[in-house]
């Protein structure tokens, strides 16, 4: 990347004269490519660097031993270039299909950054937004504050959002929330590094003890907020990702869980369609969900090729996933 470097401060500094209010900025990504800050160089204050850390933990925070050649990285560069902006990834592609949440360390990246001296940021926050899945809706809201200098504290902000948005099933709901963020962080500590295309199943918590937990748990929240169907859809809208996971294992669900007595692929499937249908209606009017229902559908179908018919049910798995080659063999086509 030297002669990349040197050519972009020159580049700078050119332009800087003909046309003073012109800026030029390239990406600073990946370590074996230009994420590395180079030595004895400094850009003028036009060049912008957009810092990319896609190739970190994705898992853990910035300062967390895994990540802590990135932040060194990010710190020598706001050394030798005015604007640094950080184009950040709050969730990765994998992390919108189960139970996940990584706000506390999005909030912890944040102030680091800050303390760096970045002057900028972008974030690729397209993963859990589109389908509201998860805390999306969380998640914007307080990244949001704090980036327009809100003087709360990040727990202040989670618990304000937490008692507007779910009404009585507030309280539980933050206890969700709490348990995947303490289970997340105990798996980091624990030494399991996820990167950009990782899935909440490498972090092991997606037992069935916490599956029937998270279940009984939702089934409470759904009874204190059943007279307002606003909330309700919410509750259910955080639901969705636990509901999708079980219904893709539901034949060892079923055999593992007498929370499995108290439900049905039938009754997972329809919450899950009337949310997404919901989405489509509310949130999304442009982007048709029908892909998505049609993979819920395939899940309590189960349509299975030959090949498969005499392996036990409750060894295969089907994905709640859409994207790809057309197939006309899979379920989905």
């Amino acid at each position: 990347c030297g002669a990349f470097f040197e050519f972009l401060a020159e580049l700078s500094s050119s332009v800087k004269k003909e046309m003073p209010k012109a800026k030029i900025s390239s990406l600073l990504y990946r370590k074996e490519q230009t994420e590395k800050p180079p030595s004895g160089l400094v850009f003028p204050d036009n060049f912008i660097g957009i810092f990319a850390p896609i190739d970190d933990n994705i898992f853990a925070d910035l300062d967390h031993k895994s990540n802590a050649q990135t932040l060194e990285h990010l710190r020598q560069w706001c050394k030798i270039a005015k604007n640094i902006w950080v184009w950040y990834y709050p969730d990765t592609y994998g992390l919108s299909f189960y139970p996940y949440s990584a706000l506390r360390r999005s909030i912890r990246d944040f102030q680091l950054m800050k303390e760096a001296g970045i002057t900028g940021t972008f974030y690729e926050h397209d993963v859990t937004p589109p389908n509201s899945t998860n805390f999306a809706d969380l998640e914007s809201w307080v990244l949001l504050q704090l980036f327009s200098g809100s003087e709360k504290s990040p727990e202040a902000l989670i618990k304000e959002f937490m008692d507007l948005y779910y009404g009585k099933a507030a309280p539980l709901m933050t206890q969700y929330f709490n348990d995947l963020e303490n289970l997340r962080e105990k798996a980091v500590r624990e030494g399991i590094v996820g990167y950009y295309a990782c899935s909440p199943l490498q972090l092991g918590y997606c037992t069935t003890e916490n599956l029937e937990k998270w279940s009984e748990l939702f089934d409470k929240m759904e009874s204190l907020v059943k007279s307002n169907d606003t909330e309700l859809f919410r509750v259910r809208l955080a639901r969705r990702q636990l509901d999708h996971l079980i219904l893709s294992k539901w034949e060892s669900f079923a055999k593992e869980s007498e929370y499995a007595k108290k439900t049905s692929p039938k009754i997972l499937a329809d919450r899950i369609i009337s949310t997404l249908k919901r989405v489509e209606k509310e949130r999304q009017p442009y982007v048709s969900r029908k892909g998505d229902i049609q993979a819920v559908e395939a899940l309590v179908t189960a349509n299975l090729p030959e090949e498969l018919k005499n392996i036990p049910p409750e060894r295969i798995r089907q994905l709640f996933y859409t994207s790809g080659v057309k197939d006309p063999d899979a379920a989905t086509g």
